[in-house]
């Protein structure tokens, strides 16, 4: 009788290490894409409908990270098929690193695979190869395993390096003295409403301009820094729909 149980414990254990290999082979439908520089590409997801996914949604959350992020810029999430996004979030904590979230309705139990898509645009800075790395992904709860999907890109007539980051350069005259103008040029590669913010030594915000959507290249910013603010180290942030920048400056009053 113990001889039987075990065999049974035994065929268990390999019917759910199946069963998970199953799943976790099933969630990236291209292990590798190409783009052309500019274009959109979409990591396609085809997550297996099985006792992980109770009921007539889905709840699939995880981390990924950028091996670099001047090649690949992601954007959002879409869906594949018939079923509703109730909600698609992504949060980029900084160039590298972002987490996600995605929760789908309509599902039914016939429904062999659930599918979205995670889709940014193709970049190429000092490199064309990005390999993306997937971490702490659960499906409603459940861990999956960690993946990965390698993203090349190439360049047609498109000058290099094409980066969808802004770039802020040291403001003139610096340190500034109170009631003078001070200038910083900054640089987009893409349309984009921006928002110039002042941080002094304890951690506070002020925003002291909100503009809205300046032409990608290069552009100018000028500050004369009010004589309310007392001497010493301040930063400005310039925060854009591609992420933020901050440079250090000094005010003397």
């Amino acid at each position: 009788m113990g001889r039987r149980l075990n065999h049974i414990n035994l065929l268990i254990f390999l019917l759910s290490f199946i069963l998970l290999r199953n799943v976790s082979e099933s969630q990236i439908v291209k292990d590798t894409l190409r783009g052309t520089v500019g274009e959109e590409l979409c990591i396609n997801f085809s997550l297996l409908n099985d006792t992980t996914i109770i009921g007539s949604s889905m709840t699939f959350r995880g981390k990924f990270k950028l091996s670099n992020p001047t090649v690949f810029y992601p954007e959002n999430l879409v869906k594949n098929d018939k079923h509703t996004i109730a909600e698609a979030t992504i949060k980029r904590f900084n160039d590298s690193i972002y987490t996600f979230s995605i929760i789908m309705n309509d599902i039914a139990v016939s429904d062999k695979f659930i599918g979205f898509s995670l889709c940014g645009e193709a970049l190429a800075g000092s490199d064309s190869i990005c390999v993306v790395y997937f971490t702490d992904d659960t499906l409603n709860d459940y861990d999956y395993d960690n993946f990965k999907c390698v993203i090349i890109t190439k360049s047609i007539g498109t000058p290099l390096p094409y980066i969808r980051f802004a770039t802020l350069e040291q403001n003139y005259p610096n340190p500034v003295p109170g009631g003078i103008s001070t200038k910083w040029f900054y640089r987009i590669d893409k349309t984009s409403e921006i928002v110039f913010s002042v941080i002094d030594y304890l951690g506070r915000e002020t925003v002291v301009e909100k503009l809205n959507e300046q032409p990608e290249g290069i552009n100018e910013f000028s500050l004369v820094p009010s004589l309310f603010f007392i001497s010493g180290l301040y930063w400005l942030k310039m925060t854009t729909n591609s992420g933020s920048v901050i440079k250090p400056f000094i005010i003397l009053n």
